[in-house]
């Protein structure tokens, strides 16, 4: 059998391998209520070779699904990667925030949501997959 055939059956496992690797992966994802954003920012790479080697990526398009970061390293006072901190939100168009009450932990008793100019805000936990 010659090396090239070794190498293309090899690639093609590899595909098939990174394949049900990404569908169990969309899996969980989607069980444990992560953005469906990180499932369609994943992708799967073309086959590499070098010498008797050969290797595949599986990719998370970070600007495709920027918050799949946060969930692999957890955010705010979570963070494994930077000081853990509380970080600020504040809003993108307009004077103030309007988060409905269903949103909140600890709900206003009146009225249906809670108006504030910024909010500081813990982030989110690491939740491996």
């Amino acid at each position: 059998m010659a090396v090239s055939d070794i190498i293309n059956g090899a690639n093609a496992g590899l595909v098939k391998v990174a394949n049900v690797y990404v569908s169990k992966l969309k899996t969980r994802i989607s069980q444990n209520n992560l953005p469906k954003a990180i499932s369609d920012a994943i992708s799967i790479g073309v086959p590499q070779s070098a010498g008797k080697m050969v290797s595949i990526d599986v990719a998370i398009d970070l600007k495709k699904a920027p918050m799949a970061a946060a969930y692999e390293w957890g955010s705010g006072i979570h963070s494994m990667l930077k000081e853990p901190q509380k970080y600020v939100i504040v809003p993108r168009r307009g004077r103030y925030l309007v988060i409905p009450k269903e949103r909140l932990k600890y709900p206003p008793e009146h009225g249906d949501y809670l108006i504030v100019r910024k909010v500081l805000h813990p982030g989110v936990a690491p939740r491996h997959t």
